[in-house]
């Protein structure tokens, strides 16, 4: 890749510019937390996690 072609996508200052919106307890059993996270740069990232902490 040549050092002229321009950088589309840096995950670094992606993951570090995504802020926390919000955060919201669904009632399922186990209860499950949806979480959302928003970028100025036009990205979102949702993760949901049980009452153990386990990403699903």
């Amino acid at each position: 890749m040549s050092e002229s072609f321009p950088k589309f996508f840096n995950p670094q200052t992606l993951g570090q510019s995504l802020k926390e919106v919000q955060v919201d307890l669904l009632g399922t059993h186990p209860e499950v937390v949806s979480r959302w996270f928003h970028s100025a740069k036009d990205a979102d990232l949702f993760i949901w996690h049980d009452s153990a902490q386990n990403i699903i």
